[in-house]
């Protein structure tokens, strides 16, 4: 079935008919890893507007918000923190805003598209920052505003 070109479509429209489940356990491992691929392939060549939910921020504002918690925790200017600026603070800054990013389940590649990185660089930020009781904290601290902002602003 992962073989055929439609099998995401074909998986769809069974979905649609209620036979999910059937298709689903007729599949070995590598054939669920490639049908994976081939619904991620699906959806990304849909209309953008099946990509967001009503009422939930985008990923732009997102990550405007963490870039903008992170700088005013640790008081560095927000606008450096997507430019190549390597001072302490604003790198350490960086590196929280990411990996509350992370915590909040955005990919490295597109945490790294963010701020001008590789999305390897962005996993030297986050073990840099899980290393650092300071800087877990504040990346906890913001994670938990980004994925609950009604709770943050009680």
């Amino acid at each position: 079935m992962t073989q055929n070109p439609t099998a995401a479509t074909s998986f769809v429209r069974a979905t649609a008919e209620g036979s999910a489940d059937e298709i689903l356990a007729a599949l070995d491992e590598s054939q669920l890893r490639s049908l994976a691929v081939e619904l991620a392939q699906l959806l990304a060549s849909t209309s953008p507007a099946l990509h967001t939910v009503p009422g939930e921020p985008e990923p732009e504002q997102i990550y405007g918000h963490a870039t903008r918690l992170a700088a005013a925790t640790l008081g560095v200017p927000p606008d450096q923190l997507t430019a190549r600026v390597r001072r302490r603070p604003v790198a350490d800054a960086r590196a929280v805003a990411q990996t509350a990013l992370r915590r909040c389940g955005l990919s490295l590649p597109a945490i790294g598209s963010h701020f001008g990185q590789h999305h390897t660089t962005v996993l030297h930020s986050l073990s840099k920052v899980e290393a650092s009781p300071r800087l877990r904290a504040a990346a906890e601290q913001i994670a938990a505003q980004l994925l609950a902002p009604e709770a943050a602003a009680s």
